[in-house]
């Protein structure tokens, strides 16, 4: 019924002086970071998480105050960043949260993330993914997975769940799997409602396509 979070949360405990931590804020998956104070360009935020080697994984969102990042930089343990990567994002940060997923997504017992590209006006949130490759240490960008719909990932059953909505219509979810380093739809359940008559069909993956399995009236 849930979705398992592998990454540990820890609060980052930011020095007392100037620049310093506005106040404790949380991410959009729960983790703790904060927002520094600094009236200046450059680190916006930082967030924490634990790995599960112990060590920890520091991500410090780099930018134009309040919210244009330009840049993500990470470290290990407190040591000088061993990576830097160039976006163009703005995501949401402000009192309540900060834009920005830490958690496993390729179901690899490793830390990945994710940052908002943009709030927008609908329900469907774009995000920008990067990926941890054990083999190269480094972290890679996803696009294939920045394709999928506000995805949520169940490393118990290794899905990838995404809610979506097309219009006041067609709404649905979609199941995905890791094969090959890529996600594969492999379940979509559709549902339309013009107001006479609510529909909901289920698509299965055959032969790498999707088939109509089901099609019934609504349930409620």
């Amino acid at each position: 019924c849930c979705v398992r979070r592998i990454v540990t949360v820890l609060v980052w405990a930011a020095a007392s002086s100037w620049p310093g931590p506005l106040g404790a804020q949380v991410t959009l998956d729960g983790t703790n970071c904060v927002i520094f104070a600094d009236m200046f360009d450059g680190e916006i935020a930082r967030c924490v998480a634990r790995r599960p080697d112990g060590s920890t994984l520091k991500i410090s969102l780099i930018g134009k105050r309040p919210n244009s990042i330009k840049k993500v930089e990470l470290s290990i343990n407190g040591l000088p960043a061993f990576q830097s990567i160039e976006v163009k994002a703005e995501p949401i940060i402000d009192s309540q949260n900060i834009g920005l997923l830490i958690t496993d997504m390729n179901f690899d017992n490793l830390p990945d993330f994710a940052v908002m590209e943009f709030a927008p006006a609908g329900p469907n949130t774009p995000y920008l993914y990067f990926l941890f490759n054990p083999e190269t240490g480094k972290f890679e960008a996803s696009p294939s997975l920045s394709r999928i719909t506000a995805p949520m990932f169940d490393a118990q059953s290794g899905a990838i769940i995404s809610r979506w909505r097309d219009n006041a219509t067609r709404s649905g979810q979609d199941r995905y799997v890791w094969r090959n380093g890529k996600p594969i739809l492999i379940e979509r359940i559709e549902r339309t409602d013009d107001g006479s008559q609510c529909r909901t069909n289920t698509y299965a993956e055959h032969n790498g396509e999707l088939k109509l399995v089901n099609s019934a009236d609504c349930a409620d």
